[in-house]
C-alpha cells in the first residue's frame, strides 16, 4: 500500500502534464489556422483590388482618351488624353469600386 501512494503523486503529475500540454497544444494550432486564415483572407482581398484597380486604369484611360478626342480641336494627337480627366475617372472607378 506504501508503494502505491508514492507512485500516486507522480503518476498524477505526469497525467496532469499530459492533459494540460494537449490543451496547450489545441490552442497554439487553433490559433495558427485563425493566423493563416486571416493571411489568405488579406491576400484575396490584395489581390481582388489589384484586379480592380488595373481595370480602374483601363476604363479611366479609354475615359479620358475619349473625352480627349471630343474636346481637342487643335493639333489633337492619337492616342492622347488630359491627365486632369484621367485622375478624375480613376478616383471615381475606385470610389465606385469601395477602394477610396
Amino acid at each position: 500500500m506504501d508503494r502505491i501512494n508514492k507512485l500516486s503523486l507522480p503518476s498524477t503529475i505526469i497525467i496532469s502534464c499530459l492533459i494540460l500540454g494537449g490543451f496547450y497544444f489545441a490552442v497554439e494550432r487553433t490559433k495558427q489556422r485563425s493566423i493563416e486564415k486571416q493571411q489568405e483572407i488579406r491576400m484575396t482581398k490584395e489581390a481582388g483590388d489589384a484586379v480592380t484597380k488595373r481595370l480602374c486604369v483601363a476604363e479611366a484611360e479609354q475615359g479620358a482618351v475619349d473625352f480627349y478626342k471630343q474636346s481637342c480641336t487643335y493639333n489633337c494627337k492619337e492616342g492622347q488624353y488630359y491627365i486632369a480627366t484621367y485622375n478624375a475617372n480613376y478616383r471615381t472607378c475606385l470610389q465606385r469600386a469601395g477602394l477610396e
